[in-house]
């Protein structure tokens, strides 16, 4: 498919969602008493992704795809897009996202001013992840494209 993303908090770089089943054998372990996995031994029991990252996931596809159905209306055609999301969180209990970086590459011979009016209309106007997210947290999107084969 023409798109690709990657997903970082910036906190652990894990990624963490289904348990197996060492996690089961610690919950009947454990019963009822105290927390169930601490933090810095979640890595051991479950894998797949967080869900913080899981929501930066989530935002960086709904945005990419309204990004492709705007270019595509305008007859850009996309070989290829790149998007990578990043989030700062405070080192306390919540951590939410204060701030969320994503970035769209293409490889494609798209006008960069025209992929980044598509990426901030779709991330701003038609993006149901990004409207859902708290308003305090700060949304920057940026951009880059290089033709062929020069893009790393």
């Amino acid at each position: 498919g023409p798109c690709r993303f990657t997903v970082e908090d910036g906190r652990n770089g894990g990624v963490v969602l289904a348990g197996g089943p060492e996690l089961e054998m610690e919950l009947r372990e454990r019963g009822n008493a105290g927390p169930v996995v601490e933090p810095e031994d979640i890595g051991k029991y479950v894998q797949g992704l967080r869900p913080m990252h899981g929501l930066l996931g989530s935002i960086a596809v709904c945005g990419a795809l309204d990004a492709l159905l705007i270019l595509a209306k305008q007859k850009e055609a996309l070989i290829d897009l790149t998007v990578s999301a990043e989030g700062d969180r405070p080192d306390s209990t919540p951590a939410p996202f204060t701030e969320i970086r994503l970035r769209l590459e293409t490889r494609s011979p798209v006008d960069p001013d025209r992929l980044l009016r598509a990426a901030n209309l779709a991330y701003s106007k038609y993006c149901s992840v990004g409207d859902s997210l708290d308003p305090r947290i700060n949304l920057s999107i940026g951009v880059a494209t290089v033709e062929h084969d020069t893009l790393d």
